[in-house]
């Protein structure tokens, strides 16, 4: 737990740092980078899951 805990505190270190302009950035990932999303997506889409537990 104190891992998780330790990642969750990097990410919002990491996250205060972030101007607009800056999650609106679009980024490829996926195999051969086939899939773009914009830094905003990623960021929620690895927070969700958290607001159920």
């Amino acid at each position: 737990m104190s891992k998780y805990e330790g990642v969750i505190e990097m990410l919002k270190e990491t996250c205060t740092q972030l101007s607009d302009a800056d999650l609106d950035q679009v980024v490829t990932f996926g195999h051969d980078n086939e899939k773009e999303a914009t830094i905003r997506w990623g960021l929620w889409h690895m927070a969700d899951p958290n607001r159920y537990h």
